[in-house]
């Protein structure tokens, strides 16, 4: 279809305003998290992070529930699991490897 001469393009914003919890972005961190893992199934249970390592080091990483849940050595994904639980439970949650 050709543009009549004279079209203007026009672009258009609109200001939302809404509320949202602490609880609602950490589990929104989460689905990104699960998302990035291929929907894998935690089991309720918590998530962990094991930082005071070396990467190299194979205790290095995020795990589910404890030290022997070993998940990935993705440190965005760590990063964003400390967001939740930051958010969540007002720290983040150790591996205690």
């Amino acid at each position: 279809m050709k543009k009549a001469q004279g079209d203007i393009k026009v672009t258009v914003t609109k200001t939302i305003h809404a509320t949202t919890t602490p609880d609602q972005i950490a589990a929104s961190l989460m689905a990104i998290v699960v998302d990035a893992l291929h929907g894998i199934d935690d089991a309720g249970c918590d998530w962990l992070t094991q930082w005071e390592t070396e990467v190299t080091d194979p205790r290095f990483g995020l795990y589910i529930d404890n030290s022997d849940w070993f998940v990935s050595d993705d440190s965005d994904l760590m990063t964003l699991v400390d967001a939740a639980n930051l958010l969540k439970y007002g720290n983040p949650l150790t591996a205690g490897c």
